[in-house]
């Protein structure tokens, strides 16, 4: 109930942008259950190259977007991964017409040397602006954009 309540109170361009990010992740999820990350990405570039034709009028601040992924991530489980979040985090923008870069990078565990721990980030004009609490420490891989 408390949940309903702190959503009803949102301004509507808020709801509609949490609706949206509840929905994608939720897509993002089955998708990345389902294809491998090179088909995925793929198709990001895809959808992002349509959602620039649109002309954006009051879009939300990334600050804003960057919230309702996170709200979002929250509410459905398994959900909480530093690449649904960025997969997300890069359709929205888009969608709003902002430029970002997805980054997929890789460092050693620090408990396992042997072993190599991976997380995707996502930046905007050269800064971090989601998955900022760790991406430098990983050797970027791959960059979608």
């Amino acid at each position: 109930m408390k949940l309903l309540s702190k959503f009803l109170i949102l301004p509507l361009s808020e709801k509609f942008l949490l609706i949206k990010a509840v929905i994608l992740v939720f897509i993002i999820r089955i998708i990345l259950f389902i294809f491998p990350i090179k088909i995925i990405s793929s198709y990001i570039n895809h959808i992002i190259k349509k959602t620039k034709k649109f002309n954006k009028v009051n879009p939300p601040i990334k600050n804003r977007i960057i919230w309702a992924i996170e709200v979002a991530c929250n509410f459905i489980p398994g959900t909480k991964t530093c690449l649904i979040k960025s997969i997300t985090g890069q359709i929205l923008l888009a969608h709003y017409g902002y430029e970002s870069n997805l980054c997929i990078g890789v460092a050693k565990n620090t408990e396992n040397k042997n072993n190599l721990q991976a997380h995707a980030w996502l930046e905007s004009n050269g800064k971090v602006i989601l998955g900022e609490h760790e991406a430098e420490h990983y050797k970027p891989l791959l960059e979608i954009n």
